[in-house]
């Protein structure tokens, strides 16, 4: 993971021209994911990609902005999205996935569909550049354990297109039984940081405990929980 999250950047006019007076931009970065908030149609996100670098300061993009924009914050680096997919699709009963202190950009839902597996996130930032996704996402699942993430959302304020809950969650439980989730920190998801609901009739979401999570700067719930039924915990378990 080399994704790198700024502050300060911002397009001057509709043009491919970024600036960043804190970024440290190389010749290496051509090619890479890059989100720029509020400089896309109607004041929403630009996700587009790196074509060149001028400086350190300074890149063009391979698409212009819409929108000008300065003091925003923008995420780029290497979308690393089919490659954690993998390690956990590849997961087998009692294994775990350790992503150590690395960011990673991602640009979908990380899909969860395993038993008895831990993701170990400690020392790690996830950053979604992904317009209504949820970033953790599991189904169908018995007996998950999920800890020691930095997730980092796209924002806060529902788009002009889903303004429920944005359809965005940090980390998403459908479906799932025995599901321990904890010691997480999830920042700016439109639709709330943690989310655990049972979508389907006839399924159900059971013995879920969510515990010494911090969750800020969301634009919907906090943790919420949608049709559950029995055993569902939220705060410390001994």
């Amino acid at each position: 993971g080399d994704a790198v999250r700024g502050f300060d950047g911002g397009f001057a006019a509709a043009t491919t021209e970024f600036i960043s007076a804190t970024a440290a931009f190389t010749s290496a970065d051509v090619g890479k994911t890059f989100k720029a908030d509020g400089a896309g149609a109607a004041g929403v996100q630009l996700l587009t990609t790196i074509a060149s670098v001028d400086s350190a300061t300074t890149i063009q993009t391979t698409a212009a902005a819409s929108t000008i924009t300065s003091g925003e914050i923008f995420v780029y680096g290497t979308d690393d999205t089919v490659s954690i997919q993998a390690a956990i699709t590849a997961l087998s009963n009692n294994e775990t996935i350790k992503f150590g202190p690395h960011s990673f950009l991602v640009s979908d839902d990380l899909d969860v569909t395993k038993d008895n597996i831990v993701l170990d996130g400690t020392g790690s930032q996830l950053m979604q550049v992904g317009l209504l996704k949820k970033t953790i996402k599991l189904d169908e699942c018995d007996g998950v354990e999920i800890f020691g993430f930095k997730l980092i959302g796209t924002g806060t304020e529902p788009i002009t297109t889903s303004t429920s809950h944005n359809g965005t969650a940090g980390i998403y439980i459908g479906n799932s039984v025995t599901v321990r989730v904890h010691d997480n920190w999830l920042i700016t998801h439109a639709g709330g940081g943690i989310r655990f609901a049972t979508p389907s009739a006839g399924t159900v979401c059971r013995d879920i405990k969510i515990y010494d999570n911090l969750v800020s700067g969301v634009g919907s719930s906090l943790i919420s929980a949608l049709d559950n039924e029995f055993d569902v915990g939220i705060g410390s378990v001994d």
